[in-house]
Formats: C-alpha cells, structure tokens, sequence
C-alpha cells in the first residue's frame, strides 16, 4: 500500500452558513435599536431636567429681585396735579407702584419707580408677571404712563394661573391681610405675593412674603450712607 502523502498544509475552517450569518445580523441590528432608545431616552430625560432646572433657577432669580426691592420701598411722597401729596406707594390685588433702590449691578443710580402688573394678552398662554421701571423724580405721577417713554418693560414670570399681592399693617398683632394699600400715611409692614401657575407647578413658587426694612418718616428719603434720610 502506497501511504498518502501530505503536503503539510493546514485545512482552512470551515466559513459561516447563510443561515448563521442572517441570524447575527439580525441580533446586531436588535442590540443596535435598543442601544439608540436608550441613548434617545437619556437626551430626553436630560432635555427635561435642563429645562426645569434652568425654569426654576430663573424663579428664584426673580424671587430674590422681588424680595429685596420689595424690602427696600422708600416711603416718599409725591404731588398730583392737583396739589396733593400723596405717599409713592400704591397696590392693590394684582398691581403694585413703589419707589426703590435698584442693586449697584444693574448700573442704574437713584431711586427707581417700579411698577409690578399683571398682563393678560394671550389667554392661551396663561398671565404675565410684568415689571415696568423708570427713574423716579419728585413730581412723578405715579399712575401716569412716561411722557419721554424712558419707561423699561421686563417680562418676569409667564404661565401664570393667578397672582395676588396682599399687605399687612404693622403693631403687635399685625392685624388681616388687606388687598388693596392706597392712600395710605405709611407703608406695609409685609407684603405678600402669591404666585400660582398653570400646569400643577404651585410647589415651584411659595407664597413670597417681605418684610419692610426702611422705616424712615414719609417725605424723607433715605440717606446713600449711615442713618436719617434726605430730603430730594
């Protein structure tokens, strides 16, 4: 018998069948959509924390403004065209006028007139929280709009539902809440603003309440630096 002879070559393996290869095509392109869900998921997820983190950091942003001007009202007076004088400071339940300092940030020395309303263009869209601010002068008119339209209008808050302001006297007992502070000798000792939005979000903004911290007498203002007031 004549052995076989061997070239000493090794035998190549044996390649996938059509069968095998449809299949592993098949698992990557399931592993492939899943991975993509996940990865579309996690940027919505993402989107959706940025956005409320970035809304309720705006909030608070525009709680701290509002509590510190609030807290800062000046209790001077002004004449109407009438000759009255009358203290500049005037709100009721969705409305607030006062005069205040405005934070050295902002660039803007003196006092300022602002003005906090609520606007109602687009009922769709829920009601705006708008402030409007000027330079205050002694003969302002408080509710007349500005003849040199040097007034700024600034959108605050959107998406509301309601607002209500509220004020408290001062004295040991503090006495009820009121809605309306006009015509008054002196200014509130709190102020209160409530704030509910549409879409469920009241936990986003508790009620906002503002202790005056200028006691200075009416037809005073109070000095840049140290105690006691100025007259302007």
């Amino acid at each position: 018998m004549t052995p076989r002879r061997h070239n000493g070559t090794p035998r190549a393996p044996a390649g996938f069948t059509l069968l095998e290869l449809l299949v592993a095509l098949l698992l990557l392109g399931m592993i492939s959509t899943m991975a993509l869900g996940g990865v579309r998921l996690g940027a919505r997820t993402w989107e959706t924390v940025a956005a409320k983190t970035g809304a309720n950091g705006r909030m608070q942003t525009v709680r701290a403004f509002l509590a510190r001007e609030l807290a800062q009202a000046v209790p001077v007076r002004v004449t109407d065209r009438g000759g009255e004088t009358r203290l500049a400071y005037q709100g009721d339940r969705e409305s607030l006028i006062f005069v205040a300092p405005l934070a050295p940030h902002f660039g803007l020395g003196g006092f300022q007139r602002l003005e906090l309303f609520i606007a109602d263009d687009d009922p769709a869209a829920g009601k705006h929280l708008i402030l409007n601010r000027r330079l205050f002068h002694r003969d302002d008119e408080l509710d007349a709009a500005a003849e040199d339209d040097d007034d700024e209008i600034h959108l605050l808050l959107d998406g509301i539902e309601e607002v209500e302001f509220a004020y408290r006297e001062g004295g040991r007992d503090g006495g009820a809440w009121s809605s309306d502070w006009r015509d008054r000798d002196e200014l509130p000792a709190l102020v209160r603003l409530r704030v509910t939005f549409r879409g469920g979000r009241k936990a986003v903004w508790p009620d906002l309440l503002v202790a005056r911290r200028i006691t200075t007498q009416p037809g005073c203002l109070p000095a840049e630096a140290g105690a006691g007031c100025r007259n302007r």
